[in-house]
């Protein structure tokens, strides 16, 4: 069976496709905002409460539209991102069987591997920065007050950080965790040690639960079609009982 996986550098997307990966947070709308203003009318203990009084805190008044933003990119990042790592993950796994024993066998291995996974393929693509002060990138002049797209895709692959074989998945890479998979400085992302908890829990259960996990006989990984998320939309798996 042979495929092919999205290639980085086919960016051109259509209109329909465009719509098709809209995200559904839409459909979660109602019951984000149902939670919010409960906790607005009958504040607890939990992260919601703590974001709801933060943002009043910060601008004096109750704000619904402000709030229910930086939940529904909360819920939305937090789950998608991990989904799409331990995906392509997966996919890496069982493309490449040796890598795949070997994690198996010494789960200590997971950690590292999955950093390079975040290199390889990671689950954001791209960040916006606004340019605080004039300044020059290799030789580009970069105003004061610009609008940037920082590549995360391409920094990750910059052969000029690692090396020759940047385009390589090598999972015992000794400076894996240099990504930018997460950001870098103060936009670090906040959840990133939960999201790699999660994928190391997440194939640590596999591993004790499945063997011979494989692709499904008849059935093609199809990459998600998005300019901002690098994701499997599918990925059926075959495996046996541990």
């Amino acid at each position: 069976m042979t495929y092919q996986r999205l290639p980085y550098d086919d960016a051109a997307t259509t209109d329909e496709m465009v719509s098709d990966q809209k995200p559904s947070i839409d459909d979660a709308g109602p019951r984000i905002t149902a939670e919010i203003l409960e906790r607005v009318e009958h504040p607890t203990d939990d992260g919601l409460t703590e974001t709801i009084q933060a943002q009043i805190a910060d601008d004096g008044a109750f704000n619904l539209g402000m709030v229910r933003a930086d939940v529904g990119q909360f819920v939305g990042t937090g789950i998608t991102t991990t989904g799409h790592l331990v995906s392509s993950a997966m996919l890496t796994l069982v493309e490449q069987p040796e890598v795949m024993e070997q994690v198996r066998s010494d789960t200590s291995k997971l950690r590292n591997f999955l950093e390079e996974s975040l290199r390889m393929d990671s689950p954001l693509q791209w960040i916006p920065r606004v340019a605080r002060q004039d300044t020059e990138i290799a030789g580009v002049p970069i105003p004061e007050g610009a609008y940037l797209i920082t590549m995360i895709a391409s920094a990750n692959r910059d052969d000029a950080k690692w090396g020759e074989d940047a385009e390589q998945f090598c999972p015992h890479r000794a400076n894996a965790i240099d990504h930018l998979a997460f950001g870098k400085g103060p936009h670090f992302c906040i959840g990133a040690p939960l999201g790699r908890l999660e994928a190391q829990i997440a194939f640590e259960r596999m591993f004790a639960r499945l063997r011979n996990i494989r692709l499904a006989e008849g059935t093609e990984p199809r990459h998600l079609v998005s300019p901002t998320f690098r994701g499997l939309a599918e990925l059926h798996l075959e495996f046996d009982r541990a």
